[in-house]
């Protein structure tokens, strides 16, 4: 007996690259606004203070609030993709995939979106996927 679940492990696999994707993002855009004096410089010249220490506030949660929620994701992807590969419970993954991707939207609100609805899609494919069994043809031997 052979299953395949190819279609399922693709749609897992890319929902772990989304998540990591955008952990990335915001790792990345915290670190910015952290570490590049010229943004604040730039951003004093053209607005007031107020305004300036806003948007770097701003970015400083929305890079910390991306970076965790995709981490969380991603994991949560990663051990669903782990239990997918070893054809262990299919169920058990589909239901990480959508609890990873309602989290992820949950705490990124709309930003967190895209990447939440692309794994509650892989969740829906990985529960509703019917693995195909290869049998092998015997012919009727009684006619």
């Amino acid at each position: 007996m052979m299953r395949r679940r190819s279609i399922e492990i693709t749609t897992c696999s890319i929902s772990v690259a989304a998540a990591s994707a955008q952990a990335l993002f915001g790792g990345f855009s915290y670190l910015a606004v952290q570490m590049d004096p010229m943004m604040t410089r730039y951003s004093h010249i053209k607005n007031n203070d107020i305004t300036v220490r806003g948007i770097q506030s701003s970015l400083l949660s929305f890079g910390s609030h991306a970076f965790f929620a995709g981490l969380l994701c991603m994991l949560m992807s990663l051990i669903a993709l782990l239990f997918l590969v070893k054809n262990r419970t299919p169920k058990f993954s589909g239901l990480l995939l959508l609890l990873a991707g309602v989290v992820n939207s949950l705490i990124l609100f709309g930003t967190g979106l895209p990447v939440g609805i692309i794994v509650v899609i892989a969740g829906i494919i990985v529960i509703t996927g019917k693995s195909v069994v290869h049998t092998p043809y015997l012919p009727n031997h009684d006619q």
